[in-house]
C-alpha cells in the first residue's frame, strides 16, 4: 500500500501557513513590541506556535484522511494521491474532470 507522499505534506502544511499569514502577521508586531512589553512577546510567540501547530494538525487530518478512506467516490483521487507519480495521475483526473 502507497503512503500519502510526503510532498503533498509538506505543500500543503506551507499552503495552510500561508493562509494563516494574517495570524502569524499579528504575531510579529505581537513579538516586536515585546522587545519592550514582555507580555506581549510571549503572547506573539504563542500566537505563532498555535498556527503553526493547527497547519501541521489539519495536515496530518488530510494525511489520515487520504490514508484511511472508505468512500468509494473519492477512492480514484485517494489512490492519486498516494501513487508514485502522484503529480501526473493527479493532473490526469483533473484533466478528465474539466474536460
Amino acid at each position: 500500500m502507497n503512503r500519502y507522499h510526503p510532498q503533498l505534506f509538506w505543500g500543503g502544511f506551507l499552503l495552510n501557513l500561508v493562509a494563516k499569514l494574517p495570524l502569524l502577521g499579528l504575531s510579529a508586531v505581537l513579538c516586536i513590541v515585546g522587545i519592550w512589553y514582555r507580555p506581549c512577546l510571549v503572547i506573539g510567540i504563542g500566537v505563532a506556535a498555535i498556527a503553526v501547530l493547527w497547519s501541521l494538525l489539519m495536515q496530518i487530518m488530510v494525511k489520515h484522511t487520504v490514508e484511511q478512506n472508505d468512500d468509494p467516490g473519492f477512492e480514484p483521487f485517494a489512490a492519486a494521491m498516494r501513487s508514485e507519480n502522484w503529480q501526473e495521475e493527479l493532473e490526469r483526473m483533473t484533466d478528465r474532470r474539466n474536460g
